[in-house]
């Protein structure tokens, strides 16, 4: 949260529990497009869904077989660092922050995908209509002006996105993605005068947060030595 040059993280896969913590300090997280599989979120608070082992028995199957869980299974059930809370609260949405940390809810890319998919649905012109078979009467100009217009149609609600990223890319395109972003950003990284704007700021914003979770530190020690 305090490195004082600009930091980017791109995600190419599972990110969960610390992962998903360490993601939320970037400055500019970038995930994966169309990667269905790949979950993101803190599952710390579940019950484990699966024995400790890791392994589970496949019951329907004839003989007993062990597989891998799904890494949206795995649960730990532990609390969250109290540490952490003030980032968590700083960079995801209001509206997902009991779902992703109290509820331990798993999350996917995918989500912030249908949003885009929205936006360009609305961005894009529709083709005209076919004309009428028929043609309305024309009403007498006293009852035309106390008609009512006709209603617009409502935009479809975009699904919220909970905070772990802020751009999804093609995996293919993903490196090149966070090296051309990152080469346009190096000069805020500058230890000299042009990179000074850049560490007040980050140092402004941040400077609250950061002590909030350094005043949380004891009570992690505490909960987790206790454990």
């Amino acid at each position: 949260m305090e490195y004082p040059k600009p930091l980017l993280i791109g995600a190419t896969g599972h990110t969960l529990a610390l992962g998903a913590i360490v993601m939320t300090t970037a400055d500019i997280r970038i995930g994966t497009a169309d990667t269905p599989k790949c979950k993101i979120g803190l599952n710390e608070v579940r019950e484990p869904a699966l024995p400790r082992t890791g392994l589970a028995r496949a019951c329907t199957h004839p003989s007993p077989v062990q597989t891998r869980p799904n890494a949206a299974q795995v649960h730990i059930g532990m609390p969250l660092p109290a540490s952490s809370y003030p980032i968590l609260r700083s960079r995801l949405s209001p509206c997902h922050l009991t779902r992703a940390t109290t509820l331990g809810t798993i999350y996917s890319p995918e989500v912030a995908v249908e949003v885009r998919a929205a936006r360009r649905a609305r961005a894009t012109p529709s083709a005209p209509s076919a004309p009428p078979r028929w043609r309305p009467l024309p009403l007498a100009p006293a009852l035309a002006a106390t008609r009512t217009p006709p209603r617009t149609p409502s935009r479809p609600r975009a699904p919220l996105q909970a905070g772990f990223l802020d751009e999804l890319v093609p995996p293919e395109e993903l490196e090149s993605t966070v090296i051309s972003l990152a080469s346009k950003l190096a000069h805020l990284g500058d230890p000299g005068e042009r990179g000074r704007g850049f560490r007040t700021c980050k140092r402004y914003e941040r400077r609250e947060i950061m002590k909030a979770c350094r005043a949380e530190v004891e009570n992690d020690v505490a909960l987790f030595s206790s454990r």
